[in-house]
């Protein structure tokens, strides 16, 4: 495995090398002196090799993990201890709006077009490069970049925004794909100026190109758009408040990669981010002129080395990202019931109900500010008048108070989770089927099958011989209309989109894919939500059992 790994990222490692992207400390640095040779990750000739053949060795080496830890990354070779430096790139070797003014014909070109965004002017950058082939700078970094992303501005048919469920998930999902086709306009003109041909001026083109500037551009203090950095985005997330040990994500935090994929075929993929500090731990140092990466915390020789991003929710992780945690603590519900006013009137003086800062946590507590409302809102004007000042600190006013407050917060989680076209059972049990698929016609056959189930076990329960053995089995009930009409739904889109494929270079069994792998993230999504509120409730009964 490990000269697998070597040999598929050879030249990448190669050319980093040669762009000055290293791994060892500051040359300033008393660290930097070479381990004792009674070290583990001792080479005498290590200076020299570093030079040569991979700009990795010393701190860091490109690794394969599970799924469940983000797929391919970066794994110690030695212990790191935390707040180390161990990567740095050269401004160079970074691809960014900078890199793109050094290229005379776009720049020469940018001079007609000065209403377009810096995030424009990157995906463009980024698309000439792919275009030039093996004649581009950062052809062995390009042709590693994730072919495929499910980021929500790919969320293009009602089919796949609406099994998202919940109508805040569904806006974000439209407008996304509404600003990615808006921008792709914009830059059409400077595309078909730069003569990069029709597969490049595609929608789907610029879908992926900006899906890819999205989700893998790091903080850059020049730049709205921020820089795509080799080597350094290998990367994957580190959650905070997750520990070491908890599942990462349901995929890769930056997708899939093909060393042998042709550069020139169409990708797929999102809008970007302008996020300032989206990296926490590391940064464009501008008296060195590299972007220098510093451990999170300490790390044991062959760990998987983790940098945080920052904090997201799964619904910001789906738009930008494409992926979402398996356990994020940053998750939360937005407060969208539409009754409020029943509980009653807020007082004067109180807090805004600013859709922002009305929440149900991930643990299923209300945010301070939701609770703050919630408990103003439930008290007396004569009290909120004397005792508003309690809620506002986040204190109780009168346990009386807590009660109504919560008692009201459990009724309106127990109508949402019945409102959803589907229930939390039924989005397990679908989730399941899909993580069992591979393609819809196995997602067809297995719904067939557990449809099936209830008859059979009519048939077998009466007989103490019979013995239930298929895995379809367990779920020993129908699936509801909902769900199969979900399933039908997405049937059929697949088969559109693979017979549309059919005329095209795209390959069908992909497309399928694609689409099988934005509906078990919808899914997945949708379901978190409704813990969530499952969680609310079963909050609000324990609090409600502690005023009784």
């Amino acid at each position: 495995m490990v000269e697998n790994l070597e040999k598929k990222y050879e030249e990448i490692l190669k050319w980093g090398a040669l762009q000055g992207i290293t791994d060892t400390p500051f040359p300033s640095s008393p660290s930097s002196s070479p381990p004792s040779s009674s070290s583990s990750s001792y080479r005498p000739d290590f200076e020299q090799q570093q030079e040569q053949s991979s700009c990795l060795g010393f701190s860091l080496e490109i690794a394969v993990f599970s799924d469940s830890e983000g797929g391919r990354g970066l794994a110690a070779t030695r212990d790191l201890k935390k707040g180390e430096i161990i990567l740095r790139v050269p401004k160079g070797a970074l691809l960014s709006v900078h890199s793109a003014q050094q290229d005379k014909k776009l720049a020469e070109a940018l001079v007609s077009y000065p209403s377009l965004s810096s995030t424009q002017v990157l995906c463009v950058h980024l698309l000439r490069e792919v275009a030039k082939g093996r004649t581009s700078a950062w052809y062995p970094y390009l042709v590693h970049l994730p072919r495929l992303h499910h980021t929500l501005a790919h969320y293009t048919t009602s089919v796949e925004s609406q099994a998202l469920q919940v109508e805040e998930a569904v806006w974000v999902a439209e407008g996304a794909a509404e600003t990615v086709r808006q921008e792709w306009n914009e830059a059409r003109p400077l595309i078909k100026t730069l003569s990069l041909g029709r597969r490049f001026d595609s929608l789907r083109a610029w879908l992926w190109a900006s899906a890819t500037v999205s989700s893998r551009t790091l903080y850059v203090p020049w730049d709205k758009a921020g820089t795509l950095c080799p080597i350094g985005d290998y990367f994957n997330y580190a959650c905070p408040g997750v520990t070491e040990h908890d599942p990462v994500n349901t995929q890769d935090l930056h997708g899939k990669d093909d060393a042998e994929a042709n550069l020139e075929e169409d990708g797929d993929s999102s809008c970007g981010l302008e996020f300032a500090d989206r990296l926490s731990d590391g940064g464009f140092e501008s008296e060195r002129n590299e972007y220098c990466f510093y451990a999170h915390q300490n790390y044991k020789k062959g760990e998987q080395v983790l940098l945080c991003y920052g904090t997201y929710t799964n619904l910001e992780l789906l738009e930008h990202y494409g992926f979402l945690l398996l356990k994020n603590p940053n998750d939360k519900l937005l407060f969208r019931f539409s009754g409020l006013h029943e509980l009653g009137p807020l007082s004067p003086g109180g807090p805004h109900n600013d859709p922002k800062n009305l929440y149900i946590n991930f643990d299923g507590h209300p945010s301070f500010s939701l609770l703050a409302v919630l408990r103003l809102r439930a008290a007396p004007t004569t009290i909120c008048k004397s005792h508003g000042h309690l809620a506002l600190s986040g204190l109780q006013i009168s346990p009386e108070n807590d009660a109504t407050a919560y008692r009201w917060l459990k009724v309106e989680c127990e109508k949402l989770i019945v409102s959803f076209l589907t229930s939390t059972d039924d989005d397990f049990m679908l989730l399941k089927l899909l993580e069992a698929c591979t393609s819809f016609h196995q997602v067809v056959a297995k719904a067939l099958t557990i449809c099936n189930c209830r008859e059979q076990e009519r048939v077998r329960r009466d007989s103490p011989l019979c013995a239930t053995t298929s895995k379809e089995e367990k779920f020993s009930k129908e699936l509801p209309t909902n769900v199969l009409t979900e399933i039908g739904k997405f049937e059929a889109l697949a088969s559109l989109k693979s017979n549309k494929s059919r005329g095209s270079s795209s390959d069908p069994l992909a497309e399928e894919a694609i689409v099988l792998e934005k509906w078990k993230l919808a899914v997945s999504w949708r379901l978190a939500q409704k813990r969530i509120i499952e969680r609310c409730i079963l909050h609000c009964a324990r609090c409600l059992k502690c005023f009784s």
